[in-house]
């Protein structure tokens, strides 16, 4: 610790990756991909990583296994919800309750890695 600020590999960091919206971003944004180790990489740096969560929405029409199981083995918890259909077929909204787990597993994760349970 310098000046009271925590240094490089004495700071811990969480990782939490909306997959979709990387996904279509980056997509929209710059006609690519996201590589999700890179990612993980350049964001945790010397840092010491906590937690990586990777949020993903599962389509009932698409087999999404092998990209999970990819996001598992590059060190990501995966937490997936399926995607609701209308009956003509549009999607419904996520809705609150998909991104208040986001902010409640970003709060847990700080509040257990100060060492509080």
């Amino acid at each position: 610790m310098v000046g009271g600020r925590i240094r490089g590999s004495q700071q811990r960091i969480g990782v939490f990756v909306d997959v979709q919206n990387m996904f279509y971003s980056a997509k929209a944004l710059h006609q690519s991909k996201i590589d999700y180790s890179k990612l993980l990489l350049e964001v945790v740096g010397d840092r010491n990583l906590i937690r990586a969560i990777a949020y993903v929405v599962q389509k009932p029409d698409v087999d999404q296994s092998s990209f999970t199981d990819a996001l598992s083995r590059l060190g990501y918890e995966i937490k997936s919800k399926e995607l609701r259909l209308r009956p003509d077929g549009t999607a419904r909204r996520l809705g609150h309750g998909y991104c208040n787990r986001f902010y409640s597993d970003c709060t847990k994760t700080g509040y257990r890695s100060a060492g509080k349970r």
